[in-house]
């Protein structure tokens, strides 16, 4: 066991699975199940793509994406781009935001297209009336992104359509 108490493999498999850490894989409702990862960087992009195609369950994967400019956006691009059904850019209020311009400008030259919108309530207020109920948003790119969607997300439920929460 761990430093002498006895744990079996169950126990530890039960603890992870119930482990919650906000802002990775957290689950903001359920249908459509919408999704806001922290993930900032190619190596953090990688792990999420391998979980959304081996720990999730969904029709159509339709991606919320932002970037500050420090970050490595087109190596995270590579990545995110092939697996989504849809790609929706955003705004993000930081200043060291990339331009959503440049986003989509990258986004095309991989040669795909995407919903470009103003701001971050905007973007999640696309992807819910892009997304059926079995359908799955995704959100990363930024722990920036993140926060500016946990803190809209009360006033975007208002709006749209009946959610089942988590």
């Amino acid at each position: 066991g761990l430093n002498g108490f006895p744990v079996d493999a169950a126990s530890v498999r039960k603890g992870l699975r119930n482990t919650k850490w906000n802002g990775r894989l957290e689950i903001l409702c359920r249908e459509p199940l919408f999704v806001v990862d922290g993930a900032h960087n190619p190596a953090g992009i990688n792990a999420l793509c391998r979980s959304l195609k081996n720990d999730f369950t969904y029709s159509r994967l339709i991606f919320i994406f932002s970037a500050l400019a420090d970050k490595d956006y087109r190596k995270m691009l590579e990545k995110i781009v092939p697996l989504a059904d849809q790609i929706i850019l955003t705004q993000l209020q930081a200043g060291r935001a990339v331009p959503v311009a440049t986003i989509n400008e990258y986004v095309k030259k991989l040669g795909y297209r995407a919903v470009i919108t103003e701001n971050v309530s905007q973007s999640m207020e696309r992807a819910l009336e892009m997304a059926d109920r079995r359908d799955m948003i995704c959100a990363a790119g930024s722990l920036y992104l993140v926060g500016e969607i946990k803190q809209a997300f009360p006033e975007v439920l208002s709006y749209g359509k009946k959610l089942e929460l988590k």
